[in-house]
């Protein structure tokens, strides 16, 4: 990059080593993590359109017009755009919700259990939607939320995207739980454990 291509802002020490954590903690430097928000909070975003309001005219013409595409394919109540505004007809409509809102519209209040642990959708949901915006590892370089766009049923591909997160939620609670009992043996070896 240039080095007259900078921009300089004041922030407390605690902002800047919370920026330097997280940044480490995902494997980039400062610069790339602040990119990397910047990108994720503008021009990736993803808007749903509640269509209810609109005839079915204007909803043919914005998915004609290649500005939208029908959540699920079978019916017409929800759009999914890469805009958060679209002009039709000389009428602007905007945006009903992000599509980090609408993602979270698929918890029902739902959990798995795994030897007694409770996984909640919510938290699989959640885990989902702080990597909604990156990378999900297949050959076309999508991201998970270009993914769900260039789905022939984005409903259905939101579906499966969580169910592959709750892979991730199960393996991450596998992993506290090796910790947890890494950590009572050494207790138990050091003579240092105590019952609660």
């Amino acid at each position: 990059m240039p080095k007259d291509d900078y921009i300089r802002f004041r922030c407390s020490t605690d902002l800047k080593e919370l920026v330097g954590r997280q940044a480490e903690e995902k494997g980039m430097n400062i610069t790339d993590y602040m990119e990397y928000l910047i990108r994720k909070d503008g021009n990736n975003m993803m808007y749903v359109y509640y269509t209810e309001e609109l005839n079915g005219e204007i909803t043919k013409k914005i998915t004609d017009n290649g500005n939208a595409v029908r959540v699920d394919p079978d019916e017409d109540m929800y759009l999914l755009s890469k805009t958060d505004k679209i002009s039709v007809d000389g009428k602007v409509i905007d945006c009903s919700y992000s599509l980090e809102e609408y993602i979270k519209f698929f918890d029902g209040g739902d959990i798995v259990r795994l030897a007694g642990i409770e996984i909640t959708k919510i938290e699989t949901i959640e885990t989902l939607l702080d990597m909604l915006y990156e990378s999900c590892g297949n050959d076309k370089h999508e991201t998970y939320a270009e993914r769900i766009y260039n789905s022939d049923n984005p409903r259905n591909e939101i579906k499966q995207i969580i169910n592959e997160f709750l892979i991730i939620r199960m393996d991450m609670v596998l992993s506290d739980i090796k910790s947890e009992v890494c950590r009572i043996e050494k207790q138990i070896e050091d003579g240092t454990l105590e019952w609660e």
